[in-house]
Order: C-alpha cells, then structure tokens, then sequence
C-alpha cells in the first residue's frame, strides 16, 4: 500500500511538470492567435474603413473562440455602442502575463478612438509589441517546457525516496 502511495505522488509531480509546460505552450499558442486578430482588426479600418461595431463578425479562430474572448467580443449591446473589448479580455480565459495583457487592453483602447491612420499606426506598435513578446516565448520555450518537466519528475522523486 505505501509503494501504490509513493508511485501516486510521483506520477503526481511528474504530471504537474507536464501540465505547467503545456500552460508556457498554451501562452505561445494565444498570443500568436490575438496576433491573427491585431493584423484583422488593422486590414478591415486600413483597407475596407469596416465598422467597429462590425470588425468582429467575421473573425474566427479556434483558440480565442474556446478561451471566451470573440464570444464576449461579439456580444450585442443595448443603446449606444459600447466596445467589450476590456470586459472580453477581464472575462476570458487568459492564460498570459500582465504585460500581455496591457498589450492586448491597449490595442483595444485604440479601436475607433481616432481617424484611420492614426488608428493603423497604433495598431502598428501594438502588432510590434505582441510580436516582441511572441518571440520571447517561442525562443525561451524549449527551456521553459524541459525545466517544468525536470522540476516535477525531480520534486516527484524526491517525495518518493523520502516517503520510502
């Protein structure tokens, strides 16, 4: 019975450093997706001069379609026109940091507030800086993901000589 107990921790730690690398992925994965939707959002006022209130309609991507943020984006709105844009990104699963998130928030800030090149130049500098910040991912994950995995087999197998 102790050795069931002693394996069932050390799966447990190894599985957690599993998990943990698969959030660092899963950081990569939607950045680059709100990526997708800066360079939409910038194409529909730089090109077709779209409508904010109809910018999101056609969007679609699987990964902020399951984390809540176009349902929320999308969401109809009585009287006048308010963006969702800040309650989408208070209310979705986000799986990035802080400074993220006040790239994607200050993105928002920008849609509709001013004429159209000023607003393509601000989407500009906040395609840079999620871009910047994907890059930081992408070139630091491979080492994240091997650290998460050493450090739960390592605590996993701690616990277990311990425990025995």
């Amino acid at each position: 019975m102790k050795i069931a107990g002693v394996l069932l921790i050390f799966v447990c730690c190894t599985a957690g450093g599993y998990v943990l690398s698969f959030r660092e992925k899963d950081k990569l994965t939607e950045c680059e997706a709100f990526l997708r939707l800066f360079m939409y959002v910038k194409n529909q006022i730089g090109f077709f001069l779209a409508p904010t209130k109809s910018i999101f309609e056609e969007f679609e991507d699987g990964v902020l379609e399951e984390n809540g943020f176009l349902p929320i984006l999308r969401e109809k709105q009585d009287g006048a026109y308010q963006s969702n844009w800040d309650r989408a990104l208070d209310n979705c699963r986000f799986c990035g940091d802080g400074e993220t998130k006040n790239i994607i928030r200050g993105f928002g800030d920008s849609i509709g507030k001013s004429n159209r090149d000023m607003q393509i130049a601000s989407f500009d500098y906040g395609i840079m800086l999620l871009g910047e910040k994907a890059g930081k991912i992408r070139a630091s994950l491979p080492k994240i993901t091997r650290m998460y995995r050493a450090m739960g087999f390592a605590l996993g197998a701690a616990a277990a000589i311990l425990l025995l």
